[in-house]
């Protein structure tokens, strides 16, 4: 076996930290840089009006 792409292929758990250091750790303006604010929608800055709508929709939906 000459080639095997199993052994070049990057390990599952180093794929889930570069996703986690991506969305969840890294700066929080990044994963939505690329969008135009008003197509962000949950992913643009927080103000207070958007902070209240985001809070009653989950509230929402953990409630069902």
């Amino acid at each position: 076996m000459a080639c095997c792409p199993c052994a070049t292929a990057p390990s599952p758990k180093r794929g889930w930290r570069a996703l986690f250091d991506y969305y969840v750790f890294g700066p929080p303006e990044r994963p939505a840089e690329h969008l135009p604010i008003h197509a962000r929608g949950d992913l643009a800055p927080l103000d207070d009006q958007r902070a209240r709508r985001l809070r009653a929709r989950l509230l929402n939906r953990l409630n069902r």
